[in-house]
C-alpha cells in the first residue's frame, strides 16, 4: 500500500505540474489536456467538471471551465507560478 500511496502521490504532483505549466503558459490547448482530457463520448461525467476562480464566478462543466480560462488568459499579463514541493 506503501507504493500505491506513492504512486498517487507522484499522480497527483504531476497533475498539479501540468495545470500551472497550462496556466503559466496561458494555454488553453494545455488546460484541455489538465481539466478532464476526454471527448464528450468517452466521459459521462463531463457537467460534473467545475472550477472556482479567485473574483468570478463559481463555473461548472468542462467546456465552461476550459472557456473561463480562455477569457482569463486573455485579459491578463504574462504570469509566473512556480509549484513548490
Amino acid at each position: 500500500l506503501e507504493s500505491l500511496a506513492s504512486d498517487e502521490e507522484v499522480a497527483i504532483l504531476a497533475a498539479n505540474d501540468e495545470f500551472y505549466t497550462a496556466f503559466s503558459g496561458k494555454s488553453v490547448k494545455a488546460m484541455e489536456a489538465v481539466w478532464a482530457g476526454c471527448d464528450e463520448d468517452s466521459c459521462p461525467v463531463m457537467e460534473e467538471v467545475f472550477c472556482s476562480h479567485p473574483g468570478y464566478a463559481f463555473v461548472t462543466g468542462r467546456q465552461n471551465v476550459l472557456e473561463s480560462f480562455g477569457d482569463i488568459f486573455q485579459t491578463t499579463p504574462p504570469m509566473r507560478v512556480r509549484c513548490l514541493v
